[in-house]
């Protein structure tokens, strides 16, 4: 997920904040967290009225990357993730932007 934050009303530039709040939606033993089930960054930028844009990656590949883990357990939670980003953003799927983009 991505947040651009406008800097300054007469500036032209910004900040982008590039999130993992995909990790919110699963157990993690590197940092031995009980998911927050909540897009946790969104919620703390909230005040700043970011524009908010999130790529969707396939869930094949996802899992696939995540080393395969039980199919139940990871699509559940996969899909709750999906699903709360519906709620707030406007979404891309990941593998859409990457073939159809075009250098210039």
């Amino acid at each position: 997920m991505f947040f651009y934050i406008s800097l300054h009303q007469s500036l032209t530039s910004g900040l982008i904040i590039r999130d993992w709040s995909f990790i919110n939606f699963f157990e993690n033993d590197t940092y031995r967290n009980q998911p927050s089930y909540k897009l946790k960054t969104l919620e703390l930028l909230k005040d700043l009225k970011p524009t908010v844009f999130a790529f969707i990656r396939d869930s094949i590949d996802v899992w696939i990357s995540r080393g395969m883990p039980n199919t139940d357990t990871f699509f559940q939670k996969y899909l709750q993730y999906i699903q709360e980003i519906k709620t707030h953003e406007l979404t891309y799927q990941f593998e859409f932007v990457w073939e159809n983009w075009k250098l210039k």
